[in-house]
């Protein structure tokens, strides 16, 4: 009996340590994952990860300033090789008389379109009208005008049912606009 009497007590101390062990995980488990702290543990890892992505880019921008920089550089001297070699006198606000002088030295008839929309201040949309040989002087002039001329958005079509005769409506700006900073 003394026997079966320490067997019963070991076995009831053991279902209290069980018992209590059991007690201790749950509690335990409940603290670490009830919804709270797990919410704010995964706010804190994603702004973790944003930080480390914009230390990332930091680092990766600190990397290529010594590229943006050359390219500042060069920039700049090309701006400056560009005013040196404008003629002497000539600015942005030029480019009109520049433009009807040569159209007039090519024989073309220039002309401003009603629309111009989506055309910046520095530039002038502008129509050449006249032959073949007529436009193709007015662009070789352009191109070899000791003024810097920058042309884009050119359409080119024929006119009045005839091959002989374009028209070429464009825009036509100056980089000193850009370098200058404006009139």
């Amino acid at each position: 009996m003394r026997g079966m009497k320490s067997l019963l007590a070991a076995a009831g101390r053991l279902a209290i340590f069980l018992v209590t062990f059991v007690a201790v995980l749950g509690l335990g488990d409940w603290i670490l994952l009830r919804p709270g702290p797990r919410r704010e543990n995964e706010r804190l890892e994603a702004t973790l990860s944003h930080l480390q992505n914009k230390i990332n880019e930091g680092r990766a921008a600190q990397r290529a300033l010594p590229l943006y920089r050359a390219e500042l550089k060069r920039l700049e001297e090309e701006a400056e090789r560009l005013l040196s070699a404008a003629p002497a006198g000539a600015g942005p606000s030029e480019l009109p008389t520049q433009l009807r002088r040569i159209s007039a030295a090519s024989g073309v008839e220039l002309a401003t379109p009603a629309s111009e929309e989506d055309v910046p201040e520095s530039a002038a949309r502008v129509r050449v009208r006249g032959t073949r040989r007529q436009v193709l002087a007015f662009f070789a002039a352009l191109r070899d005008d000791p003024y810097p001329f920058v042309a884009d958005d050119l359409e080119l079509v024929p006119v009045e049912d005839t091959a002989d005769f374009l028209q070429a409506d464009l825009v036509v700006a100056s980089p000193l606009e850009e370098a200058t900073g404006g009139p």
